[in-house]
């Protein structure tokens, strides 16, 4: 099935063809284009005008606490593969993590080189935590110390009471913003441009709807509207970055935007981002 990146990616080659000239089917052509991107135009507006407000996704999709306290998603070894080698690998331990989960406690093991990572959650504690990351080494000695239970406000809001701003180096999120407002997230990224060190960065799972399994998603009510485009804008909006966008699975997109500037390290590692498969 044809998805709709493939659509808007056909549009530019189609219009590529017409300023090249094919005069004897240009006419046909640029009635092809209006009519297809008119469609899409229309699809988009209807779908972001639904998932706008957050009292939308939280009432009308069901997307509120008891479905975060009930939601306990299971990941491909794409997609476990692809969150251990970048929080492994690519974000910088050095300076404090900001872990976004409000289901469980999955991949805060990942998080053991850094000094200090703040878990924002409202379904399990920091006890929790610590008893994952235990049984999931097999360590019963060591008791890793430096995980921080803290509230999770779906209004995407968190202030210097919860976490210090322009500290964190990294934050992190999946099986989250699929299920939030263009509203919420907005509001996430206003809080990450303050919660972020200079040239820190984000790694979020989000719902892009122009691949077409997420596309049936949005359309089934199973996870909230949003796009690349959307993303984009949003970054602009907020004085992010947006630096890429990865399609790992068939319904796990994880966009990395970050905060301009330079995070200097003194990790072997390279800091930059660089493409994780």
């Amino acid at each position: 099935m044809v998805s709709r990146h493939q659509l808007r990616q056909a549009i530019e080659i189609i219009e590529q063809a017409n300023n090249e000239g094919y005069s004897e089917i240009i006419q046909e052509l640029q009635t092809t284009i209006q009519k297809l991107k008119s469609e899409l135009e229309q699809t988009d507006k209807q779908w972001q005008l639904l998932n706008n407000d957050q009292g939308k996704s939280q009432i009308l999709l069901g997307f509120n606490e008891d479905f975060f306290t009930k939601n306990n998603p299971t990941h491909s070894f794409t997609v476990q593969q692809f969150v251990k080698d970048w929080m492994e690998k690519q974000s910088d331990w050095r300076f404090p993590i900001c872990f976004l989960s409000p289901s469980t406690p999955s991949y805060t093991e990942y998080c053991l080189k850094s000094n200090l990572v703040y878990v924002c959650t409202n379904n399990f504690s920091q006890q929790d935590i610590i008893d994952h990351v235990k049984k999931t080494f097999n360590r019963s000695s060591s008791t890793p110390s430096m995980f921080r239970q803290k509230p999770l406000s779906h209004e995407g809001i968190i202030n210097d009471e919860i976490i210090p701003q322009n500290q964190i180096g990294t934050v992190f999120s999946i099986d989250y913003f699929p299920y939030l407002s263009i509203e919420q997230i907005k509001k996430f990224f206003k809080t990450f441009a303050n919660l972020l060190r200079p040239g820190g960065n984000c790694m979020l799972h989000i719902t892009d709807a122009d691949c077409q399994p997420e596309w049936q998603s949005v359309v089934g009510k199973k996870v909230t509207y949003c796009t690349q485009a959307i993303v984009k804008d949003l970054c602009e909006q907020t004085g992010l970055i947006f630096n890429d966008c990865y399609h790992v699975d068939s319904m796990y997109t994880f966009f990395h935007i970050g905060k301009k500037g330079d995070l200097n390290s003194i990790k072997k590692m390279p800091t930059k981002i660089e493409k994780v498969r």
